[in-house]
């Protein structure tokens, strides 16, 4: 929180003109929310804030699963993008999406949502966010490398996943148009052309205001008096043009904590959300603002609380009958 309220203060040394009030709601906004979901999964000991969430959020996903299916959504470019949301954002839902379903997966919400699973790898590639692409294929791999399994089952389960995921991109209308965006984006664009949406230069830009202000920032929502864009498009970059490296600081320290808290209790920290969290924070370096990646401050509460919330997880006490007949507790 004090980083909030810290980058909020950061506006009454805005240049004037420029639009540090609207920024300073979000992250009124922003603060509220993650206020709210600490207050609700910390004392959610069946974990139903958790299991409400995900049946919201990926119930969403299947929405604009079947919209882009009915032909909505595609923009000039071929990429996919629905209501209005823009390709990045619509690829990052996508990514979390997958975490999502494999989460209701493992609480025994239904199968069905592996459907999910299989298609919103094929969603992140028609969206064309390369970003997006990056953050699932990054948070996939934590997930598969660390998931409490077997070596088998893991094979198993990545194999299955792999061969589905491969026959839709392969044998569907859709498939086949992810896979067009995939090599216009990624092989031509991204490998051939070196093509970076301009992320290259926004990020210098960003860098140079931070070294020209390098205690304070140039001051919330600054950025856009020094360059053609509303912001840096990465969160760190962001943080240090318009607050300087005390507000760096000051946003590496819930991240700091939450490092010590995964060292320490790693065996008890939900998996899938802990890659949502992941995926939200490496797109958070490619695409947005700060009040766009809320799915960072959100994901790190949540995964942080789990554990706490989800008392199911904890090692339950165990009865025993001892030798004279008496029960003993062990914790």
């Amino acid at each position: 929180m004090l980083f909030f309220v810290y980058a909020a203060f950061a506006a009454f040394w805005a240049p004037e003109g420029v639009a540090s009030v609207v920024k300073v709601f979000d992250l009124c906004g922003l603060t509220a929310l993650i206020l709210c979901v600490a207050g609700w999964t910390s004392r959610d000991g069946n974990l139903s804030f958790q299991t409400a969430f995900w049946l919201t959020f990926c119930s969403i996903i299947v929405l604009f699963i079947l919209l882009t299916a009915s032909g909505y959504g595609f923009t000039d470019s071929r990429r996919t993008t629905v209501l209005g949301g823009g390709p990045n954002a619509f690829g990052r839902n996508m990514a979390i999406g997958f975490f999502g379903s494999i989460w209701l997966v493992h609480r025994k919400c239904g199968k069905v949502w592996l459907a999910v699973t299989a298609l919103t790898p094929m969603l992140v590639l028609m969206s064309g966010s390369r970003g997006a692409l990056l953050s699932l294929l990054c948070a996939a791999f934590v997930y598969f490398g660390t998931e409490r399994m077997t070596v088998l089952k893991r094979f198993v389960l990545f194999l299955s996943l792999g061969c589905v995921c491969g026959g839709v991109l392969f044998y569907s209308s859709l498939g086949q148009r992810a896979m067009v965006i995939f090599q216009e984006r990624v092989l031509r664009q991204t490998l051939e052309l070196r093509y970076a949406s301009g992320r290259t230069d926004l990020g210098q830009v960003a860098y140079e205001m931070g070294m020209d202000h390098p205690l304070l920032g140039a001051g919330l929502a600054s950025f856009p008096v020094y360059a053609n864009a509303p912001y840096a498009h990465n969160i760190v970059l962001e943080t240090f043009s318009e607050t300087g490296t005390v507000g760096v600081v000051l946003l590496c320290l819930p991240f700091s904590a939450f490092a010590g808290f995964l060292l320490k209790r790693w065996r008890l920290v939900d998996r899938a959300t802990f890659c949502a969290f992941t995926a939200a924070l490496l797109h958070a370096q490619f695409s947005g603002d700060l009040f766009d990646s809320r799915y960072v401050f959100t994901f790190l509460v949540a995964a942080s609380s789990v554990f706490v919330g989800g008392r199911n997880l904890m090692p339950r006490a165990v009865k025993r009958v001892s030798g004279n007949g008496g029960l003993q507790v062990r914790s």
